[in-house]
């Protein structure tokens, strides 16, 4: 490169013939110079480029693939090829690179069209559309739950990052119902029960028995309040 007025640096291309005497001297230069900046700028975002993609596959806690949408004649998408993965995603689905990689998504996994979630249509719009998505769902291959953001990173293509989110989806689903246990135990007790903060004793909630017993008929009555408040403090 050559560095021009006001620090601005330019890349230039230069050709230079000698030309010779009778006695095979040189007297002079024929020289050529052309200006490449903008060639040399490309390959330089072009190698930024690889690396960064290079750098994004390389993740090994969040499984990845680049994949090519694949439509009818009607432009519908129908099927989608799987160009790129990487290791994480070998470990999350428990397949090799070779067995995915270059293949459609109905060879990989024959009963796609069984599955709840429409993969094809929903990376189909990512890929056409130049769209993101973001979603989480159970993926019957894997047998996880999975949280899945997918995005286009050129025309007819899409990139999904996903993670296994299994562990977090059975502890909620465990605290739901842990949840639903103890309101159906709380709601039907047969005796009062009232729950109140600790810091100031205010009633957040009350069972039907410890109405029944305390003479209010609504818990809109009681709830925000403290016993004391209500004049039943023998029931606290």
């Amino acid at each position: 490169p050559i560095i021009l007025s006001g620090n601005e640096q330019k890349w230039m291309f230069t050709c230079a013939i000698p030309i010779l005497n009778d006695k095979r001297e040189i007297v002079e230069w024929f020289g050529i110079s052309s200006d490449i900046t903008g060639r040399k700028n490309t390959e330089n975002a072009l190698r930024e480029s690889e690396r960064k993609y290079s750098s994004l596959f390389s993740n090994k806690l969040n499984a990845m693939t680049h994949c090519r949408i694949i439509t009818d004649g009607q432009g519908i998408p129908i099927d989608f090829m799987y160009l790129q993965v990487n290791e994480a995603y070998e470990r999350i689905m428990s397949l090799k690179k070779k067995d995915v990689e270059g293949k459609r998504a109905r060879e990989v996994y024959p009963y796609l069209d069984n599955y709840a979630f429409d993969y094809i249509s929903a990376y189909g719009k990512v890929a056409l559309e130049n769209k993101e998505i973001k979603f989480e769902e159970f993926s019957e291959a894997a047998g996880k739950y999975l949280s899945v953001y997918a995005y286009c990173p050129q025309a007819g293509e899409f990139i999904s990052v996903f993670s296994d989110i299994t562990e977090r989806k059975l502890t909620e689903k465990a605290l739901l119902e842990s949840e639903r246990k103890f309101s159906v135990m709380f709601h039907s007790a047969p005796v009062a029960i009232s729950l109140t903060k600790l810091s100031d004793r205010i009633l957040f909630d009350v069972n039907q028995a410890w109405l029944n017993l305390s003479g209010y008929s609504d818990k809109k009555e009681v709830i925000g309040k403290t016993t004391q408040q209500l004049g039943l403090t023998p029931l606290a």
